[in-house]
């Protein structure tokens, strides 16, 4: 079964890049994005409730979003199943270059990783065969 992939990201040029580096490193995934952070949640709990085995392997998250951002949605996603957690792994995707960003993201258990836009190939990479 392919690993599945959610883009939680409001810039789809970005969507579109990741989308692409993703595609480079296997073809093989499946990938869906949303645009904000509750989209993304909404659709979480719409897998959790109809077919948990749809739900992402993985999960590459912007900070930055209108509606829900990035750190609301981390707030929201605790609150959900238990077994979302054993299976999604976040990794923050963001263009900020604030220090308090990055020490923040230390604060939540299920976020994995943190990358800077524009993503590097190469730790993308290391990330997929790891994770």
């Amino acid at each position: 079964m392919p690993p599945k992939i959610l883009l939680i990201d409001d810039a789809e040029l970005d969507n579109v890049i990741l989308k692409a580096f993703l595609y480079r490193v296997s073809s093989d995934y499946v990938i869906e994005s949303c645009t904000n952070g509750q989209l993304a949640i909404d659709k979480l709990k719409e897998l959790l409730l109809s077919d948990p085995s749809e739900l992402p392997d993985y999960i590459f998250l912007d900070i930055s979003m209108p509606v829900m951002d990035g750190w609301a949605f981390l707030k929201e996603f605790d609150q959900l199943s238990s077994a979302l957690f054993k299976i999604s792994k976040i990794y923050v995707l963001t263009s900020s270059l604030n220090k308090r960003d990055r020490e923040k993201c230390i604060l939540y258990p299920h976020v994995k990783g943190y990358l800077s836009k524009p993503v590097d190939e190469h730790r993308l990479k290391s990330i997929m065969a790891i994770a």
